[in-house]
C-alpha cells in the first residue's frame, strides 16, 4: 500500500476464526478504532464456472484416450 501526507490508511489489518466463523479485523489509526467484518466462505460464481469447465475437459481428454 503506497500512502502520502493526509492519507488515511488502516493502522493493521488481521484476519481470524472464531466459533467456526472467519472475521476480518481493520484497526483505523486516525480514530483509534476498529470495523470486524464476518467473512463467507462461499466461491465466487466465476470460480464455480472455472471448476466445472476444468473437469469438463478432464472428461473429454479421459474419454478420447479409450
Amino acid at each position: 500500500m503506497i500512502v502520502g501526507v493526509g492519507d488515511v490508511s488502516p493502522e493493521g489489518l488481521k484476519a481470524f476464526a472464531f466459533g467456526g466463523s472467519l472475521f476480518l479485523a481493520v484497526a483505523n489509526e486516525v480514530s483509534s478504532t476498529t470495523t470486524l467484518y464476518a467473512l463467507a466462505p462461499v466461491p465466487e460464481p466465476e470460480s464455480w464456472a472455472m471448476m466445472l469447465a476444468g473437469l469438463g475437459l478432464l472428461g473429454q481428454v479421459a474419454r478420447r484416450r479409450r
